[in-house]
């Protein structure tokens, strides 16, 4: 009797193990991975463009989400030791975006591991007197943040990561050499290092063969002094499906980002818009994502405008208790009209 395969292509989650055996066991199979670990990434990707019959990979997850709360959040010995965090925790944590669109640490480590650029990437780790480290494991990425801002003693060590297609980077505080550490000791793509701390600039650069390669910085923040407002469009069609996102950022008057001073920020909708929603990407919060008012997270928020289908202009304005007014304008003009046309249409 004749036979045929079913499937086309075998999606396998967690099942790379799988990958090289079944080349031998089942040559004509086409696999993906349909669903991988995001801290596997870099051996995945290797197995990936090393066997023909892998065509690709789909990690859990892109866009952090509700739900399977705290799947990768850092659990600290103080932490409740529990697989799904507990209330209020709103988000799973794993996603390489978080729900405000902000990048995490893990996408910056995923375009590198990609080849998609040869620009390092620089990220500390949480301060902890305990000095307690929480290592990448299934969902869970290192506890680290691209800041160069803490409220820590000059001097304090502070443990620097750098992700980066090279064979060494060079750590600089002020101009300063560090440390100059070679890539993929421990970690693929990784270097690693104590520094003390000072505010300034911290910058790595990345070295192959000898010929730098690339190179990025964290500057520290002074105190806040006002809100900046930017948005991804600035014109919505009359029509009351269009939405505009404002990010707000918390920020010094060099205009870099302080992450450390989060405040209650107000929300003011004005002219033929209405305030859809407004929040952070903190995964544990008890704040409304429809209210007009959130506390930043990390020195973020977002506020999603929407037309009401009249032509004007919107002004946001965002308000926080000892910061100036900050505001933003959009034009709305009256919407493309589509003509549909085919059998039938009268």
């Amino acid at each position: 009797m004749y036979k045929r395969q079913v499937l086309d292509v075998v999606g396998l989650n967690y099942g790379e193990s799988r990958y090289v055996p079944d080349k031998e066991a089942h040559p004509n199979r086409v696999v993906v991975g349909s669903e991988t670990f995001p801290t596997k990434i870099d051996r995945l990707w290797r197995l990936v463009t090393e066997n023909s019959h892998v065509i690709g990979d789909f990690t859990w997850t892109a866009w952090d989400f509700l739900g399977e709360v705290g799947t990768g959040r850092h659990v600290y010995p103080e932490d409740q030791q529990v697989h799904r965090a507990p209330y209020p925790w709103l988000t799973a944590e794993c996603g390489d975006i978080d729900i405000i669109g902000q990048r995490h640490p893990i996408s910056y480590y995923r375009e590198i591991v990609y080849g998609l650029t040869q620009t390092p990437y620089l990220a500390v780790r949480r301060p902890r007197e305990d000095g307690y480290v929480i290592k990448p494991r299934a969902w869970t990425w290192t506890d680290v943040f691209p800041s160069w801002t803490f409220d820590v003693p000059v001097g304090s060590p502070l443990h620097v990561e750098a992700y980066a297609a090279a064979e060494e980077v060079e750590f600089r505080l002020n101009g300063s050499t560090l440390a100059t550490v070679p890539v993929g000791t421990e970690r693929n793509f990784v270097a690693e290092a104590e520094v003390p701390y000072e505010p300034g600039v911290l910058e790595v650069v990345a070295y192959r063969h000898g010929a730098e390669v690339g190179r990025s910085a964290l500057r520290t923040a002074d105190e806040p002094t006002h809100l900046s407002l930017e948005s991804d469009r600035t014109e919505l069609g009359a029509d009351s499906q269009r939405l505009a996102h404002i990010g707000i950022t918390l920020v010094d008057g060099n205009g870099v980002l302080n992450p450390n001073r989060d405040t209650k920020i107000t929300i003011q909708v004005d002219g033929p818009g209405v305030l859809q929603g407004f929040g952070t990407g903190a995964p544990s919060t008890e704040e409304s994502f429809l209210d007009d008012c959130a506390t930043s997270f990390k020195g973020r928020a977002l506020a999603i405008i929407r037309a009401t289908g009249e032509t004007g202009r919107i002004t946001v304005t965002a308000r926080a208790h000892g910061l100036p007014d900050a505001s933003i304008e959009i034009d709305v003009v009256q919407a493309a009209i589509h003509h549909v046309t085919g059998e039938g249409q009268k």
